[in-house]
């Protein structure tokens, strides 16, 4: 009865601290339902500036779009790859050396922890405007996400298969390739796919700072007050991912 009503006041305390903590952010945001409603009209206002959609300038926005592609595309694939070590090394079950699991950690929680667009800008000013900055700001913001999931999914396999390889004395690549690999591959696939849609989308904004593809159009676009325009390259941005998520959908269904 005493541990029942210690655990009903841990989750009604704990339920209390969230609740204040969110009611905390709202406040200081500044969220008000009044404001909100009181800026309709303006919202209604830019809608109507930006009906109908202008197609002068269509082949550039297209082009630029391919760009963003293959900037997401790149910059995913690049981390696919070299995220794998940090990963494994960063699996409290398969690597032992304590050293290289807390440097592997670390570096997958400073590359997820920095924005795409600082790490763009940084790229800028190392290797020069276009699209490579943008890959590379891309690709190393992905390996904190993709490695941080490798290792959490080499943790969660059936350890079973572990111990019967590890009995017989085979390698770390043995390992990893007959017992690991297997388990992790389905899953891994979906995450990868899911990541490479989310990087197009990121890499949408990466042309603000320099770094290649449609942002630059549509940031210009909006601060020339050209709404027109920017509801076009805003349509083909929308399309682009419609058709990302319908490829994915199908790749996912294979992979599983």
């Amino acid at each position: 009865m005493i541990m029942n009503n210690i655990k009903k006041a841990r989750v009604f305390f704990t339920f209390a601290i969230v609740s204040i903590f969110i009611l905390w952010s709202f406040y200081g945001v500044g969220f008000s339902i009044i404001k909100i409603i009181k800026g309709l009209p303006n919202a209604w206002e830019l809608i109507e500036f930006s009906f109908p959609p202008k197609f002068g300038n269509i082949n550039i926005y297209v082009i630029a779009m391919i760009e963003t592609i293959q900037i997401a595309t790149a910059g995913t694939f690049l981390a696919v790859f070299l995220a794998i070590p940090f990963g494994v090394e960063g699996a409290g079950n398969f690597y032992s050396h304590h050293i290289l699991y807390r440097i592997s950690r670390f570096i997958l929680n400073a590359t997820r922890s920095i924005h795409e667009i600082i790490m763009a800008l940084i790229f800028v000013v190392t290797v020069g405007l276009g699209p490579l900055p943008g890959a590379l700001a891309i690709g190393v913001h992905s390996i904190g996400m993709l490695g941080k999931f490798y290792a959490e999914s080499i943790e969660n396999i059936n350890k079973g298969q572990l111990d019967a390889l590890e009995s017989v004395g085979v390698s770390k690549f043995q390992l990893f390739r007959y017992a690991i690999l297997p388990q992790i591959l389905p899953e891994t696939i979906t995450v990868i796919l899911y990541k490479w849609e989310m990087n197009i989308r990121s890499a949408t904004v990466l042309g603000v700072v320099g770094a290649g593809g449609i942002g630059l159009h549509l940031t210009t676009a909006l601060k020339l007050f050209q709404y027109r325009e920017a509801i076009t390259i805003i349509a083909i941005i929308l399309i682009v991912v419609i058709i990302i998520d319908a490829i994915n959908k199908n790749l996912r269904s294979k992979a599983i």
